[in-house]
């Protein structure tokens, strides 16, 4: 009974010679090679699954943010010295941006000093604002007259708007001059 448990353990040779047997060695090699290799693939996989969540949440952000922009920009008189200058503000995203917050709304004409500022409107009125796609929503600021004689004599006004998409803030900025048909064009335009 002592040999055999002794056999169990090590391979005898013809000659009396004990060489250890290599076949559960052998078996463990092949176990950890199994594992490292299931290791390696399972990491590369997730590597591979975190890379698409991450390229389709950054493709749903811009699908369903806002682009705004200024559609038109138009002066209404009205009593006293208070001229109204009515922003259009338009959403060419694709999808509607419910919960919008205009953060500031600054206007300025541009003259070859400098950048003076005329107004910029309250901007507590414009939170949690709702901007369809393709739809305009207006802006209404109160400019004074002689304000107003600043504008008409320098032609071109810089728009500079900032607002807060949930967490995320973005700007936009527009360069507008006053045409000889009395029309104000979008000149240039910039934002992120």
């Amino acid at each position: 009974m002592r040999q055999n448990k002794r056999a169990a353990g090590k391979a005898v040779m013809a000659g009396g010679k004990n060489i250890p047997q290599t076949q559960p060695s052998r078996l463990r090699k092949g176990e950890s090679w199994a594992q490292i290799v299931t290791a390696s693939v399972l990491f590369f996989t997730l590597i591979a699954a975190t890379y698409g969540a991450i390229t389709a949440y950054k493709d749903y952000q811009a699908k369903a943010r806002p682009y705004l922009a200024i559609e038109k920009l138009e002066f209404n008189e009205s009593t006293g010295d208070i001229i109204h200058l009515v922003i259009g503000l338009t959403n060419f995203g694709e999808r509607s941006a419910t919960n919008i917050t205009i953060k500031n709304l600054r206007v300025c004409t541009i003259s070859p000093e400098a950048c003076t500022e005329i107004a910029s409107p309250p901007t507590e009125r414009y939170k949690d604002t709702i901007v369809y796609p393709d739809k305009i929503n207006s802006i209404r600021i109160e400019i004074i007259e002689t304000d107003y004689q600043r504008i008409l004599k320098d032609r071109t006004l810089l728009v500079n708007l900032q607002y807060s998409f949930g967490e995320t803030e973005y700007w936009y900025e527009a360069d507008i001059r006053l045409h000889p048909d009395n029309i104000w064009y979008i000149e240039s335009y910039r934002g992120n």
